[in-house]
């Protein structure tokens, strides 16, 4: 097949109305692959009146008109379609454009802030690219190319916006609750796993098959208290288990796992092992309120008082979680059948985003009500990150410090006066 003759006929079939090069020549070589047909039945409608060429999206607002609306209408509506207000959404666009994260071609039909605003509304409502295409009036393919060069450019945030904070002072969340403190001073944030769907193909959907099974890729998260995501590792087959998970993340050199700095530890779950900067609760000792509602007298012995409180203060990676699902549905599933690149990438950019809205709208309502309290900073950053040791001696180290936490708590939950 003579590709040169097809660009040409297509050519001729277009005529004046694309006056853009560059991406022009790219829709014209993928339509070429499916042959000429292709844009007649999917860009032209040649069988109106009279026979004449249209334009198949040729609504009277572009996809920058709507967004300059957007910009220019109520300050809810750009909340509603973006879940960020204008004033974010533009700045977001600045530092991508600035950072040289996306590229700003004049010569392209969609700009930078069109396709970033394509990305997030996708993201935000999980729209498929056929209504996008509608809302946007560009081809499914056009549409499909700019959400994914907008994902790259936000991805290439994550170092910058998905990174440990403030590490070295005790959070006010701990410090100003009974529960928590002195206990808990030296935690840092929480690590846990959560299903996302996945779209695989049919050679690796047994891989992807979770335990639900479901397709999905397992996603490990790390979070301060304060809803931040610091750490992301995602891409990792739905049927692996979450202890293998996170064993692979954090003794991986290429996983770029952030260690806490000396002294400090991570909240993880029971699925987890208990060793040096990472606390995990005592099995066995689950502590669960009556199913009826009556006085069990809260936790009974000082294992279940480690653990209730332990949850109670872990509990904040399952909140952002929470929040990050709510605000991005695409996450939900089911998941657009992109590449699986892709769709790591996806899980990423919304990670960044969800950071970037929690500094940009610290009284974000999805966060107020998770969270239901006023953050604020509470120490300078600066301290270097531990090294783990498995040793034998570093895990009974470990054990004795966590049945230290555990003594002295219930011992000053029975109103024995023990020193901090």
């Amino acid at each position: 097949m003579d590709f040169s003759i097809i660009k040409a006929t297509m050519q001729n079939i277009v005529g004046e109305q694309h006056s853009d090069s560059s991406s022009d020549d790219e829709e014209l070589e993928f339509l070429a692959l499916f042959g000429v047909n292709a844009p007649l039945n999917a860009r032209y409608n040649v069988a109106g009146v009279g026979g004449e060429k249209r334009r198949f999206y040729d609504g009277a607002k572009s996809g920058q008109d709507w967004i300059d609306d957007l910009k220019a209408g109520h300050h809810d509506r750009m909340l509603n379609a973006m879940r960020m207000n204008v004033p974010s959404f533009l700045k977001l666009c600045e530092i991508l454009v600035n950072g040289n994260f996306i590229k700003q071609d004049y010569r392209k039909r969609v700009q930078a802030e069109e396709a970033i605003g394509l990305a997030l509304h996708c993201v935000s409502h999980d729209e498929r690219h056929r209504n996008l295409a509608e809302r946007f009036l560009h081809s499914t393919e056009t549409i499909h190319r700019n959400i994914k060069e907008a994902l790259q450019a936000i991805v290439r945030l994550a170092p910058i916006l998905i990174r440990p904070r403030n590490e070295t002072g005790v959070h006010p969340k701990i410090y100003n609750s009974n529960a928590f403190y002195p206990w808990f001073k030296d935690c840092v944030g929480a690590i846990d796993g959560t299903l996302i769907p996945a779209s695989a193909p049919l050679t690796r959907q047994r891989a992807f098959r979770s335990r639900k099974g479901e397709i999905s890729q397992n996603v490990l998260a790390t979070c301060d208290h304060d809803m931040r995501f610091t750490y992301i590792y995602a891409g990792v087959e739905g049927s692996a288990h979450d202890a293998r998970v996170f064993q692979h993340a954090v003794v991986s050199p290429d996983s770029s796992f952030p260690m806490p700095p000396a002294g400090k530890y991570y909240l993880v779950d029971s699925a987890y092992k208990n060793m040096p900067g990472f606390l995990a609760p005592h099995k066995g000792h689950r502590y669960q309120r009556d199913q009826f509602g009556g006085g069990s007298g809260g936790p009974r012995g000082k294992y279940e008082l480690f653990n209730h409180r332990h949850s109670q203060l872990r509990n904040v990676i399952e909140r952002t979680f929470g929040v990050l699902k709510a605000r991005f549905p695409i996450l939900k599933g089911p998941m657009p059948n992109y590449l699986m690149n892709t769709q790591v990438e996806l899980v990423i950019a919304c990670c960044v985003l969800h950071n970037f809205i929690r500094d940009e709208h610290p009284h974000d309502e999805l966060f107020a009500r998770e969270s239901g309290e006023d953050e604020e900073d509470y120490a300078d950053p600066g301290a270097q990150p531990q090294q783990i040791d498995l040793s034998a001696a570093a895990q009974r180290n470990w054990n004795s410090f966590r049945m230290a936490i555990t003594d002295h708590m219930f011992d000053h939950r029975n109103g024995r006066y023990v020193p901090h």
